[in-house]
């Protein structure tokens, strides 16, 4: 039973700073860009899989801006597939909703 109890300590603790450790802003605005500019009903995964991987070479590059080495995540730890996760399901939920406001906006009538 204590086997249990550690096993879920260890995941509360990799959840909670993964989400210390998201950075959202990059996730955002690519996501905002994608939305906007792709303005298609399909392929909303895969747009929201471009905007993750763009996202994460964005957070992984910008100590490159002060002089820094790039941070690569470690994929192998626990805490970065969370963090992956919950930016897939942000930018995919942004890319539909711009997409759905955007089609609703337009003022082309609907096939029948």
């Amino acid at each position: 039973m204590s086997d249990i109890v550690d096993f879920l300590a260890v995941i509360v603790d990799q959840v909670r700073a993964s989400l210390v450790g998201l950075s959202l802003l990059p996730v955002l605005v690519i996501s905002l860009l994608i939305g906007i500019i792709q303005s298609k009903k399909t392929a909303y995964a895969l747009k929201a899989l471009l905007a993750t991987g763009l996202s994460l070479g964005v957070a992984a590059l910008w100590p490159l801006k002060d002089g820094l080495t790039p941070v690569w995540p470690d994929v192998m730890a626990i805490e970065t597939h969370i963090r992956l996760l919950v930016t897939f399901v942000l930018a995919f939920l942004i890319i539909r909703f711009l997409c759905v406001i955007k089609n609703t906006i337009s003022l082309t009538p609907k096939k029948v």
